[in-house]
């Protein structure tokens, strides 16, 4: 509360929801502040149950109580919402509204409401997977095979040494909710593509080898992955990751956005342009 009264400038408060296997709710409220000696500060100042995280009461009551608490209003500047309901935009907007008659926002709150980046990267790229579903299937079922036992694991590395593979990577098994580890999964397994081409060939009991078109496939969805797992891990690896490092990484993404809807291969174009729309959101 100290450091609250204190501080020269605002405050940006973040918010976080979470819903548990036992279907109970949660809500996070942390704020982000730069202190009079320059230094930024992050503080939890709500964690909350709730019945459900995503209902518009919950986040009025959440953000509501601690406005008042902690004596805000007057210093808010921001409130960057996760991805995960439409709620938020309606709650927000009236919250806002409330504020900005009051000449509480700057620039009468244009700048009040703002998405979490990472949400944003990882709607995309989830839908980016999505698209090729079925040969990921495949490529996992293919990699479950060769670590199902040490003889398949023997065997196959026989192969990819026959065949001068090279790689280093290990083949990693990815987590299904979580699309970087599936990106992970599936460069290394185009580094060994040749290797389970292979194996189809010389082993009756594996027969998940991708077809050339589908590898062609994956090598172009995956450029995508990689603009954004590498934009993420910018901000990720950033003690601090300010506005600064966001608008770099964004401009990046959104250059090559536009250069790729340009395309000539259909499918290439496509997947841009509808990554397009979701980044422009």
């Amino acid at each position: 509360m100290q450091a609250f009264v204190t501080m020269p400038g605002s405050i940006s408060l973040t918010i976080g929801l979470w819903t548990t296997g036992q279907t109970l709710g949660y809500i996070c409220l942390s704020g982000q502040f730069i202190d009079s000696d320059w230094k930024l500060h992050r503080r939890m100042l709500s964690f909350m149950m709730v019945s459900s995280p995503h209902s518009e009461n919950a986040l009025n009551e959440a953000i509501g109580v601690s406005l008042s608490d902690w004596n805000m209003k007057s210093k808010l500047f921001t409130i960057t919402l996760d991805n995960n309901c439409s709620s938020h935009d309606i709650y927000s907007a009236n919250l806002r509204d409330h504020l900005s008659n009051k000449n509480m926002l700057m620039l009468k709150g244009q700048l009040f409401v703002v998405h979490c980046y990472a949400n944003i990267l990882n709607v995309i790229a989830e839908d980016v997977i999505t698209s090729i579903h079925g040969i990921i299937y495949n490529i996992r079922e293919g990699i479950k095979f060769v670590k199902a036992s040490p003889a398949h694991e023997e065997k196959f590395a026989e192969i990819a040494l026959q065949l001068e593979i090279l790689s280093t990577k290990a083949l990693p098994l990815d987590g299904t909710t979580q699309w970087n580890t599936t990106y992970l999964m599936l460069i290394a397994a185009l580094e060994y593509k040749r290797a389970f081409n292979f194996l189809e060939t010389c082993d009756d009991n594996y027969n998940e080898a991708p077809s050339a078109d589908d590898r062609m496939k994956v090598e172009v969805v995956c450029t995508y992955p990689k603009l954004l797992y590498d934009s993420a891990n910018v901000v990720v690896a950033t003690a601090d990751p300010t506005a600064n490092i966001f608008f770099h990484e964004a401009w990046k993404v959104l250059v090559q956005l536009n250069s790729a809807t340009l395309n000539e291969d259909t499918m290439v174009s496509s997947i841009a342009k509808e990554m397009h729309v979701k980044f422009d959101k």
